[in-house]
């Protein structure tokens, strides 16, 4: 791609060493430029960012320390993925790519992806996938293809500081801002952002490679090696039309930036918008606009009887609809912004691809950042290199711009590090939540399932049984599952990420459990592994929602114990001896009214039967049983006529993020209480709405 622009300045530079070059500059703060323009994305005065010649640039100490924190920083998140990768903890968005990484890498060339429900191809246009899975020929394991999203997280950020490098080494930057404090300024921005740990620590997506190509690009733009430029646009295409998208931002940039850069900033906008309304006539998954975007066309209608152009024309002619969207998404977007520098947004270089990333994210429906931060990694990079340009542009203030400088600098400083300071340490609690004992016993489940066998999977731990052909998530509300043979179904209420509800999986060992043809394999820790045979003819199996009793024995508490001998029907929890709960955890998400709690139990000693609402810590209903004769059925009637609002960490002081809310309703336990010795048996536990006899 060759464009033309304005005539540039000649420039005789000595090199180090007594070598001289001849180079075009495109830096217009030097004497023999052209005058200073706040339109380029430079300090103040200064071109888009180019490859310079050596001259006063930083430290070589204080580069090698830059160098060796990314370095570190990418052992760290190779660890984490590997300990994340033993414990199980990567749910269904790890699971779709991953069996499409082994089936492509094991010569299906066109997966069908049984995770996601259609052929790989339609998700996102991601054509990359084929050409990547090429690791998993000599390297057939799963955590591979975390190593591969770890080196893009960092490979991006390296060339977020070797970009900054460039710029602080040109001879007018010294005179303006100290190079050395530039570069270490950008070191923190990158590594201490705790968006980029997050963005690791989810499964497995292609937005880090996504960031990775377009910044490539945009180096090689502003330094005008339109060679290296337009491969690194190709291969962004064929990351998908989220990367695309991107490419577009780039031409935005370019466009701002100034005159010289309208041309391919205009090629670049009308390419990537181009290839995303491709890929969504092709029917890409991604490219669904109006699921994502028609709540902003309409008011109160039925979004899925809207065409794209509808959509297009709805949002155009109501305005205030994004503007309100945004505004309510405000401390997302600013929690996005702020670890990277924030003030890098005002420029051209940090405006651009972060504009139509931001708008993409917070526009769609639903508040996406809490549970998807990796949408967002490209914002990270590109705003921390814009902080650096903006930083240069105040410092070529006449008056006062190096000390104003100086001090936004430490002040954004203070800022990312708070952020990480808030954040960072949650990591570890926000995405590993699946136990070393339930790590355990799922490992030793994973290694007995055939390759050849289907597996059905609470989402939360759906990663590591993804590498073969038929593998489904349980991911919430009622289901039904394809089978065609011998059956592997996990359920894991208590353990993982999970999106169904505690009571729907409870509920799907309860169906499995009973399905003619069914063996109990495993259990431990929370986790619960059948294999099914089903009876010929069987072509499905469907899981319900939701269900009103729930067999105590899946839900057996710390004095208790899961006794699985004989038939299904005598299955119960029993009490070790110990004083305690013999059965917990039996949950209900319900709203306000009036309820009715069962518990079918035998005793030779006195219990009790407590309702909790788990929600708000709150004791409900208890009721206090001398030892039975027998089994006997304990109903508590209660009312619950308060609604108490779900705990949600949202931050610290200005470190502040909007989540996700919590489900409507609050949890409601049973739990049934021994004091300890004698004998205490409890089949099943029931909750239904005052008037409705349990199903």
């Amino acid at each position: 791609m060759t464009v033309p622009g304005p005539p540039r300045s000649t420039l005789v530079r000595t090199r180090m060493g007594g070598r001289s070059d001849t180079e075009t500059d495109t830096d217009t703060a030097t004497d023999t430029a052209t005058p200073p323009s706040p339109e380029h994305p430079g300090g103040a005065g200064e071109g888009p960012p180019a490859v310079p010649a050596p001259g006063a640039s930083a430290s070589v100490w204080v580069r090698r320390v830059g160098w060796g924190l990314l370095a570190l920083q990418l052992a760290w998140l190779v660890g984490y993925s590997v300990v994340e990768f033993q414990r199980f903890a990567l749910t269904l968005d790890f699971a779709a790519y991953h069996q499409a990484w082994y089936l492509i890498a094991h010569g299906d060339l066109d997966p069908y992806d049984t995770v996601l429900g259609f052929p790989f191809w339609r998700n996102n246009g991601e054509f990359l996938m084929w050409p990547l899975a090429l690791a998993g020929v000599p390297f057939d394991h799963g955590v591979v293809l975390l190593w591969i999203q770890d080196l893009a997280v960092v490979g991006t950020e390296a060339v977020a500081l070797a970009w900054v490098v460039d710029l602080v080494g040109r001879p007018a930057w010294a005179r303006r801002f100290p190079p050395d404090l530039a570069v270490g300024v950008a070191v923190v921005l990158l590594v201490a952002d705790p968006w980029v740990y997050w963005t690791a620590a989810f499964d497995f997506h292609f937005e880090p490679i996504d960031a990775l190509l377009v910044l490539l690009a945009a180096r090689a733009l502003f330094a005008r090696r339109f060679r290296w430029c337009a491969p690194a646009v190709v291969l962004a295409l064929l990351a998908g039309d989220l990367s695309a998208s991107l490419v577009a931002g780039l031409g935005v940039a370019a466009l701002v930036a100034g005159r010289q850069w309208r041309r391919p900033g205009l090629v670049l906008v009308v390419v990537g918008a181009a290839w995303v309304g491709l890929l969504s006539l092709l029917g890409m998954r991604g490219g669904n606009l109006v699921g994502a975007y028609g709540h902003l066309a309409v008011s109160g209608g039925v979004v899925g009887q809207l065409g794209t152009g509808q959509v297009v024309a709805g949002i155009a002619g109501h305005p205030a609809r994004v503007l309100h969207a945004l505004w309510v998404r405000r401390d997302n977007i600013v929690a996005n912004l702020a670890p990277a520098g924030l003030v890098g947004f005002l420029t051209p270089v940090g405006f651009g691809v972060p504009l139509v990333v931001l708008l993409s994210t917070n526009l769609a429906a639903g508040l996406l950042f809490s549970q998807d931060p990796f949408q967002n990694f490209a914002v990270y990079a590109f705003v921390a290199v814009g902080t650096v340009v903006a930083l240069g542009r105040v410092a070529g203030w006449r008056r006062w711009g190096r000390a104003v400088a100086l001090a936004v600098a430490g002040l954004l400083v203070v800022d990312t590090l708070g952020w990480a300071a808030v954040w960072l340490p949650r990591t570890p609690t926000h995405w590993l939540r699946v136990t070393p004992g339930a790590a355990r016993v799922l490992a030793g489940v994973e290694r007995r399932i055939p390759a050849s066998a289907e597996v059905i999977v609470s989402q939360g731990v759906a990663g590591r049984f993804s590498g073969r052909r038929a593998v489904y998530a349980i991911f919430g509300g009622r289901g039904s599952y394809p089978v065609s043979g011998t059956t592997y179904v996990v359920v894991t209420p208590f353990q993982g990420i999970e999106a169904a509800s505690a009571n729907a999986q409870l509920a799907a060992i309860a169906t499995v459990s009973a399905e003619p043809g069914s063996t109990l394999v495993a259990h431990g820790h929370g986790v619960w592994a059948f294999r099914w045979d089903p009876p010929g003819g069987t072509t499905t199996l469907t899981l319900p929602a939701q269900a009103a009793a729930v067999p105590a024995w899946s839900v057996a508490g710390a004095a208790g114990r899961a006794v699985l001998d004989g038939p299904l029907a005598g299955w119960h929890a029993a009490a070790t001896g110990s004083r305690g709960y013999v059965a917990d955890r039996a949950y209900w998400r319900e709203g306000r009214g009036s309820y009715v709690a069962s518990a079918v139990l035998s005793a030779d000693v006195p219990v009790n039967v407590e309702v909790w609402n788990d929600t708000g810590g709150v004791l409900l209903a208890r009721r206090s049983l001398p030892p039975t004769r027998g089994e006997t059925v304990v109903h508590l009637a209660f009312d619950a006529s308060r609604t108490y609002p779900a705990t949600v960490f949202t931050g610290v002081g200005p470190f502040r993020i909007t989540p996700v809310p919590p489900p409507p309703g609050n949890v409601f336990e049973i739990r049934v209480w021994s004091p300890g010795g004698g004998v205490v048996r409890v089949f099943t536990l029931a909750l239904v709405p005052a008037g409705r006899a349990p199903g």
